[in-house]
């Protein structure tokens, strides 16, 4: 069954177009998990993630730097 996407609808025909084909590009997405669900994200952002990740179990990084309030 087709799924609408209400926000397309105030796009331009031509941004409309854009935008739907890079969501069909499915070579430049990742997928990542987040509470049992996959999300599929540009590769760029996969990789800032994975390079945060690792900056965070860098011992030199102080816990409190990183805590939420």
């Amino acid at each position: 069954m087709p799924t609408s996407i209400d926000w397309l609808v105030n796009l331009s025909k031509e941004e409309q177009e854009k935008m739907l084909e890079s969501l069909a590009n499915t070579e430049e997405l990742c997928p990542i998990e987040v509470d049992g669900i996959v999300y599929h994200i540009p590769t760029p952002v996969h990789e800032l993630i994975d390079s945060l990740w690792l900056q965070l179990q860098d011992k030199s990084i102080p816990k409190d730097a990183i805590e939420k309030n």
